[in-house]
């Protein structure tokens, strides 16, 4: 992983919640806060695989979600799929470089017909 400059994470429940703590028996289903902004302050860029739950619209969460690391990621954004099971990718670029790469990736991605069922969520959309 020290080579890697983009690290995808699947964690079976997502994003820890806030008040979970690292030490409880459910954290091995989590990626945590802190260990997410260690790999972006590292000049990792991160995404994190989130499937909906029930604390609100899928928007609603990956917003949440992008705000949380608003503060070490330079400019998140997010993909969300809309076929079958609702699903988000956390996009959390490290720099501005790693940003535009990741940006124009996936609106390449997106120009060859995948709009039909993913869609971009960004702070700016707010």
């Amino acid at each position: 992983i020290s080579a890697a400059q983009l690290v995808f994470l699947d964690p079976d429940n997502g994003i820890a919640p806030t008040e979970l703590r690292t030490h409880s028996v459910r954290a091995c289903k989590y990626a945590f806060e802190c260990e997410v902004n260690s790999l972006v302050t590292s000049g990792r860029s991160v995404i994190v695989y989130q499937h909906q739950n029930r604390s609100g619209t899928l928007k609603q969460q990956v917003e949440r979600s992008m705000q949380r690391f608003a503060t070490v990621a330079k400019g998140p954004f997010a993909i969300t799929f809309h076929a079958y099971a609702v699903r988000a990718y956390i996009i959390l670029p490290a720099n501005s470089t790693h940003k535009e790469l990741l940006s124009s990736c996936c609106i390449r991605f997106l120009e060859k017909g995948w709009n039909k069922v993913f869609r971009v969520v960004d702070m700016s959309s707010r």
